[in-house]
């Protein structure tokens, strides 16, 4: 019976009580998911493309060798720009994938807010920041090297200078069943196989 995965999801699927599923998948989770938009200004144009993902939008170079010039705006407001080899805009359950490789913060998955991580910066301040998950994230390219978008880690499209990436919160959080309990320590603990001594 062990040996027989199939089996065994079988048996958990049966002890669910689906009138109690609501339970079982809270609506706050998973903090929320990222919506990109490609436009070529601000607000919405025959060109723009909406995607969702669940860990991270990255725009980054689309020319090895080359960094990528990124302008950006919290909430409509201009903050700064980057001379990178790219952007990473992250959830929380992002936290532990590629913004995390790029030296982001580890945030708890309940915990809500945005994560923006620069990748390779050619400036002093190199941080990542964590904002409100209520922000607004844009990211134009400018300068005359065009760039590249994906959304969790599958494949992209090409943006030039002008487009802008518009990353928000999506209206609806992702939803899971989970079948046992879940600690965040100890999934970091698995994961990156911390020792317990």
């Amino acid at each position: 019976f062990q040996s027989d995965p199939r089996r065994r999801c079988a048996l958990r699927q049966s002890l669910i009580d689906r009138e109690k599923l609501p339970e079982l998948v809270p609506l706050d989770a998973i903090v929320g998911t990222l919506q990109p938009t490609v436009a070529d200004e601000l607000g919405l144009s025959p060109k723009t493309r909406v995607v969702t993902g669940l860990n991270e939008v990255v725009v980054e170079r689309a020319f090895t060798g080359h960094t990528v010039r990124l302008r950006v705006y919290f909430d409509g407001e201009f903050f700064t720009s980057y001379v990178s080899d790219g952007m990473v805009v992250a959830t929380p359950t992002g936290s532990t994938a590629y913004a995390f490789s790029v030296r982001g913060p580890i945030v708890a998955p309940t915990h809500r807010a945005l994560l923006m991580v620069p990748v390779a910066p050619h400036l002093l301040f190199d941080r990542a920041l964590v904002l409100e998950a209520t922000s607004t994230i844009e990211l134009e390219v400018v300068g005359h090297r065009p760039a590249k978008v994906s959304i969790d880690g599958q494949g992209g499209f090409d943006v030039t200078p002008g487009n802008r990436i518009v990353c928000s919160t999506a209206s609806k959080p992702a939803r899971f069943i989970r079948f046992e309990e879940l600690r965040f320590h100890h999934v970091l603990k698995r994961k990156f196989s911390l020792a317990d001594r």
